[in-house]
């Protein structure tokens, strides 16, 4: 197809002025009045071509033609790698037979010209997978969505998802299914029969309790083909028996709730353990027990949140410090507060102080009291008031207006550590509101991020902290921190990251100011499923970090004999990463060594313990779930398939229309003025009658 960008009438008036041109400048030309009649006309042509040529040139011609390429739709094929195939009752053929299986019905794939790509997926998606199924969660929905986002815009003619149809996290893969543009095919693995089994389906327990507390807790058991009788759970601390409980089971389908309480515990970590006793014939005994560790503190810590007016960012930041069961919080506005500070540990100002609430005698007297103020700072904060937090820290305002600014994280910051998944999410999070000011300050602060303005660092600190002689100090330069809770739900559906940084933020400044020159970062609990790093600081008696120190631990599990390990040295700190731990109770003490490693140089050394829980969440329900697969396959146009059925599977991929080529056209254009060979055409009209007048003489 071929057009030009103005209208097609201007080619009859261009075709008028070529010729008029031509005959104007021919007609009477006196050097060509010896010049054979043939020649003239030659000249006049060129001229003529040439004038015309141009002529359309301007009228912006193009041409429009169809590119076509051809693409072969992709098979996504995803594979459970969760430990409920290894221990179903069909564990024998899921994890041998059905892998060879498998391969063939692959490569019938691959023969039929059927390009596929395999994942494998438990809490989230993998490149590669083996047939070992060890892992211990299962997430469906993860998988599908991490799918859908990875092959966005390419060429996928459906999916097939190899699963028991069990999950344990994450939300219903069926509505995350329905987001599907192509058949989802379901191959459906597991035993779906109902076994004789009695389990712990929920121990709810806060981990936290307080040492002058009884501390209550509530559990669920679930049972499948039981006979009528009696059933029985012994509840035990630190391994010695406390109570036995009996309960009649009165149908073959039971669900009982028991409430219960344990008697005040001395402070520390105590392990609770449940166990139920089982009935002759059961195939899965693990889910008989359920086991958490419960640490015991003096008393709860308390926060006041002192507000100027109600803003998102209070809800967000309550959000968070709710959460946390040994902390609690009174949420004030300040024109409503008493004065009285003298219950809390923490104080939270939100764009206080201000010129209407300066807060002189609430900032004085949280200095003699020694408690620590973390100030969220807005253009309506008063900087003069702010001043008398921290003398050392100068506040100056630059512009009057606010700015939006992004966060870069100091990679220097060792107050508390900060994963790498944490890091990610506050770099990417929306930016904040923050006040146009300037901080100097001859006191040495610690800071966890910096301003960025559209990627470009503008020099001031956006979260920082800070001690003096009597408190720790906290601050965030910014309002909207509230969006920050919504882009992680955004992307993770779950508020983890955002939670993160409020509660380490907070736990710091509870914590009492640490003069040790010793000190570890390490958590108190974790699963067995999470990788643990301890991170540790050796200082100086001037509190610097000692460069060339070296750095050892000796970790004990339960009762076992102390292993001995050697911490890596990362500049201003020590790191040393443990990996995934056997749960239990482990306790470990930090010392500073000579170079080899082994020789003690100084008396000083840091203890603790942290608890490793075991993650039984895959033992919990071994009934495959097939339910669910078809559900799956039918709202998206595929059909569930059990594992003896992969011919067929194979023989309907293979014949559906969405697995046969693809055509894809494009429509090109083409402007006639970029067009190299229209150029040469105007310069050799241009050169030919040129050489014809020279070679008549009349140039």
């Amino acid at each position: 197809m071929i057009g030009t960008g103005l209208s097609l009438w201007l080619i009859p008036l261009i075709l008028v002025l070529s010729l008029g041109i031509s005959i104007w400048f021919y007609r009477n030309d006196v050097f060509l009045k010896d010049a054979s009649k043939s020649i003239r006309m030659v000249l006049f042509s060129l001229r003529f071509l040439l004038v015309f040529t141009i002529g359309l040139l301007l009228l912006k011609p193009f041409s429009k033609h169809l590119q076509s390429e051809f693409y072969q739709p992709e098979l996504i094929v995803l594979h459970d790698q969760s430990q409920s195939l290894r221990l179903s009752k069909d564990s024998t053929y899921d994890v041998h037979q059905f892998a060879k299986e498998r391969a063939e019905w692959i490569q019938s794939l691959k023969d039929a010209d059927i390009p596929v790509r395999m994942y494998g997926f438990s809490d989230s998606l993998y490149q590669n997978f083996d047939t070992t199924y060890q892992q211990e969660i299962s997430n469906i929905s993860a998988a599908l969505q991490q799918v859908f986002g990875e092959n966005a815009g390419k060429t996928v003619g459906g999916m097939v998802v190899i699963s028991d149809g069990i999950y344990n996290r994450g939300e219903d893969p069926v509505y995350r299914a329905s987001q599907c543009n192509y058949p989802i095919y379901t191959v459906g693995l597991g035993d779906t029969s109902s076994s004789k089994d009695i389990r712990v389906s929920l121990l709810e327990i806060n981990k936290v309790a307080y040492s002058n507390q009884n501390i209550p807790f509530k559990l669920d058991i679930l049972g499948d083909n039981l006979p009528i009788g009696t059933g029985k759970f012994t509840i035990k601390i630190d391994g010695k028996t406390i109570k036995t409980e009996t309960f009649q089971v009165k149908q073959s389908h039971f669900f009982g709730s028991f409430t219960q309480s344990i008697a005040a515990l001395p402070v520390g970590m105590h392990l609770l353990n449940v166990e139920l006793e089982s009935f002759d014939g059961e195939y899965n005994l693990v889910n008989n027990r359920r086991s958490v560790y419960i640490e015991v503190v003096d008393s709860k810590q308390k926060i006041l949140v002192l507000f100027d007016a109600p803003h998102p960012d209070i809800a967000a930041i309550r959000s968070s410090l709710d959460q946390l069961s040994h902390i609690e919080c009174n949420y004030q506005s300040v024109g409503q507060f008493d004065g009285k500070i003298e219950p809390y540990h923490l104080i939270v100002l939100h764009q206080l102080p201000s010129t209407s609430f300066p807060l002189s005698e609430l900032i004085q007297k949280s200095q003699k009291m020694g408690i620590s103020l973390w100030s969220v700072v807005s253009n309506s904060t008063d900087l003069k008031s702010l001043q008398n937090i921290h003398p050392l820290i100068k506040w100056s305002k630059v512009h009057p207006n606010a700015q939006f600014t992004n966060s870069q994280i100091n990679s220097a910051f060792n107050l508390f550590g900060l994963e790498s998944g944490l890091i990610q999410f506050m770099e990417k999070a929306p930016p904040l509101w923050c006040p146009s000011i300037k901080i100097n300050s001859t006191e040495a602060i610690q800071v966890l991020s910096n301003q960025t303005i559209k990627a470009i660092p503008n020099g001031q600190a956006q979260i920082f902290f800070a001690e003096n002689e009597f408190q720790k100090l906290g601050f965030i330069v910014g309002e909207g921190i509230w969006k920050w809770k919504m882009y992680n739900y955004k992307q993770e559906q779950n508020t983890i990251w955002f939670d993160q940084i409020i509660q380490k933020t907070s736990q710091f400044l509870l914590a009492k100011a640490i003069k040790d020159l010793l000190r570890v970062d390490v958590q108190n609990q974790y699963t067995d499923y999470e990788s643990v790093q301890i991170n540790a600081q050796y200082l100086n008696p001037s509190f610097e970090p000692v460069i060339d120190a070296h750095l050892a631990m000796e970790l004990t599990h339960n009762n076992n004999s102390p292993s001995h390990k050697t911490m890596v040295s990362g500049g201003t700190s020590h790191s040393l990463k443990l990996g995934r731990l056997e749960p239990g109770l482990y306790r470990y003490k930090v010392y500073p060594t000579a170079a080899d490693g082994q020789t003690r140089i100084d008396k000083i050394e840091k203890s603790g313990q942290f608890v490793v829980e075991a993650t039984d969440i895959e033992f919990e329900n071994l009934t495959a779930n097939h339910q669910l697969l078809n559900q799956i396959s039918e709202q998206t146009g595929g059909f569930l398939a059990n594992k003896h059925q992969l011919k067929q599977l194979a023989d309907s991929i293979i014949a559906s229309d969405q697995f046969k080529p693809r055509q894809y056209s494009t429509e090109e254009v083409s402007d006639w003025i970029e067009i190299k060979w229209l150029l040469f055409l105007l310069v050799a009209l241009a050169t030919a009658e040129w050489f014809i007048r020279k070679w008549n003489g009349t140039v």
